[in-house]
């Protein structure tokens, strides 16, 4: 009997345990840091396809949702502050402003979107949206 009431206390305790949450994914950009840079291929809204271009991107770490977290540029030219706009899983998406620059590429004050995937192997497949469509892997450097 004395064995009986001791397995249903403990069947009872077990129960009520409290089964800790798991832990959230970081909603920061520690696990993208650092300079990135490849080559991007692009494509009109109409299907043309775009000449090639080099892309460069400076993440800093601890950067989080809201703020301005580097930098991005294009061809070298014109680099404008990105800021985080959401983190899904290995997926960060950025807004990108183009806000000084004098040649004709810098359409300034030109907002754009900008998804980085980080990838198993650890190249991020880089996405980037203004009427245009930029895609490519970037490397880290």
């Amino acid at each position: 009997m004395k064995r009986v009431i001791f397995l249903i206390v403990i069947l009872a305790l077990a129960a009520c345990t409290i089964t800790p949450k798991p832990a959230q994914p970081a909603l920061n950009t520690d696990t993208i840091a650092g300079f990135w840079s490849g080559k991007v291929a692009g494509r009109l809204e109409t299907g043309q396809e775009l000449p090639s271009r080099d892309i460069g991107i400076l993440i800093i770490a601890g950067c989080s949702i809201g703020k301005v977290c580097g930098k991005m540029a294009e061809d070298d030219q014109c680099p404008g502050p990105i800021i985080l706009k959401n983190v899904d899983g290995n997926r960060y998406y950025f807004l990108s402003e183009t806000v000084s620059g004098t040649q004709y590429l810098c359409a300034k004050g030109d907002f754009r979107t900008l998804e980085l995937e980080l990838r198993s192997d650890g190249t991020i497949y880089f996405v980037h949206k203004n009427g245009a469509t930029l895609t490519g892997i970037l490397q880290r450097k």
